[in-house]
């Protein structure tokens, strides 16, 4: 299946901005613009317990 970039997002709240995988803020909108409306598809997974760059986003728990 196509997803958006063809990657998998990080799905875990992080403090590390600079990583690849860390969804920008305006995810969402850059999905539409490239699916060409809403429900685009975009991949997720949870790759905090092997990330050696994660660090937990103050504020979350």
């Amino acid at each position: 299946m196509t997803s958006y970039r063809d990657m998998t997002f990080c799905s875990a709240k992080c403090a590390t901005r600079d990583c690849h995988r860390n969804p920008p803020d305006d995810l969402h909108e850059r999905v539409e613009r490239w699916w060409g409306g809403p429900g685009g598809p975009v991949a997720w997974a949870d790759f905090s317990p092997r990330c050696e760059q994660y660090v937990l986003a103050e504020g979350e728990k």
